[in-house]
């Protein structure tokens, strides 16, 4: 298979807003699913697709940041660099946690500016030769207007068991539009955490389900009182001592009210005043 007559190599993955490649040894291709007007827009320079706009707009390490676009007849591609899945790399506890922080870090710059990341989950978490967290895959972020957005549609974003209860209990009650916060990607984040320092939170529970309109759902993830909520982020974690005062923060960042979670630039702080 080729793209622009350069010769994809194999399929690395597939999300919302397209699928990669790898092309060559240090380089992989995005091939981004465009509308015909998009495309028309793109072409003469009008507008380009949120998701190019972050990979370009952000020079961070912890932000994957493109190295080119490729257009042709058959459409578009982003060229990123190629870089190692959490899923592929041993680390120590000391750098998971080390992780942990970078994503945090990575969703404060996105928050501030407005932006809310849709998706995080760990097959978005990649690493670096350096072993430094880079966050990718922004094909379903949002742009907002003082940190919240509305949805107004009949298709829920996300990823099981990433997606947040606000967003499952709009869709239930089929509440349009429905307004949600920066917030909901601290739910994320806090799943995601769980799963870089090799915890077992609700994952047996979701092998099971392959819906989200199943019953299920709300009764397991949504857990009121912060006791409780503390000891099961504890008891899912394989050496919860050394984790420390984090897992009472990702405890809170998995309060079913969005108000009660700590916003990113909250645990960046945390972060920065802790011996990690």
């Amino acid at each position: 298979m080729k793209f622009c007559s350069k010769p994809l190599e194999r399929k690395l993955g597939a999300g919302a807003s397209g699928q990669v490649f790898k092309v060559g040894e240090k380089t992989a291709i995005k091939l981004i699913c465009l509308t015909r007007d998009e495309k028309n827009f793109l072409n003469h320079g009008i507008c380009e697709p949120l998701e190019i706009d972050i990979l370009s707009r952000f020079k961070h390490p912890n932000i994957l940041h493109k190295l080119g676009i490729q257009t042709c007849s058959q459409g578009i591609g982003i060229v990123l660099p190629l870089l190692n899945t959490v899923k592929n790399t041993k680390a120590s506890i000391d750098t998971r946690i080390k992780w942990c922080y970078q994503l945090a870090v990575a969703l404060d710059i996105l928050h501030s500016n407005n932006l809310i990341h849709m998706d995080i989950k760990p097959e978005n978490v990649l690493i670096d030769d350096n072993n430094n967290l880079v966050l990718s895959d922004f094909g379903l972020a949002c742009q907002t207007t003082n940190g919240e957005f509305q949805i107004n549609r009949t298709t829920m974003r996300g990823t099981l068991p990433y997606i947040p209860p606000e967003m499952i209990w709009s869709f239930e009650k089929n509440i349009k539009p429905s307004v949600f916060t920066t917030k909901m990607d601290l739910w994320s984040y806090a799943v995601t955490c769980n799963h870089l320092l090799q915890g077992n939170l609700w994952r047996r529970f979701f092998d099971s389900i392959d819906s989200i309109d199943d019953p299920r759902i709300l009764n397991k993830i949504v857990i009121y009182n912060e006791e409780d909520r503390y000891n099961v982020m504890r008891d899912s974690l394989p050496n919860p001592e050394a984790v420390g005062d984090f897992v009472f923060l990702l405890s809170m960042t998995i309060s079913p009210n969005p108000l009660d979670r700590p916003s990113a630039q909250d645990i960046v702080r945390f972060f920065s005043s802790s011996p990690y």
